[in-house]
């Protein structure tokens, strides 16, 4: 049977503390950062209900950056197709090789979406 000490008690609830205690720093730590960013933002007194709604747009944007890229390689990939059947139909044109017609996306600048306080200005 397995019994308690005193010593074994204190050190238990020694670690429990310190642990509680850290756990507290963190989250305070955490609250400082964020509101010094949302202050950067210009959104100094914003509620919870705000800050998601901020994090959710964020979220959003970034689905559509990954979609609008999907489509643009879709639509270079069609492009691609149609000017080589059309140049099969005419006279014997130059074609873009297929390295580099894989490489134009990645070397390609997408522009970014500005930042959610400047979509989004508090009323």
């Amino acid at each position: 049977m397995f019994t308690v000490t005193p010593e074994m008690a204190k050190r238990c609830q020694e670690y429990s503390d310190n642990l509680m205690a850290e756990k507290k720093r963190k989250d305070a730590q955490y609250k400082l950062e964020r509101d010094e960013k949302l202050k950067a933002m210009g959104l100094e007194n914003c509620d919870q209900f705000f800050v998601e709604k901020i994090v959710e747009v964020q979220e959003i944007v970034s689905k559509v950056e990954e979609e609008a890229v999907k489509g643009a390689k879709e639509v270079l990939k069609k492009a691609q197709e149609t000017s080589e059947a059309d140049a099969s139909d005419s006279v014997p044109k130059p074609t873009v090789s297929e390295a580099a017609v894989s490489e134009a996306p990645q070397s390609a600048k997408v522009d970014q979406i500005p930042d959610s306080h400047i979509i989004i200005s508090p009323s």
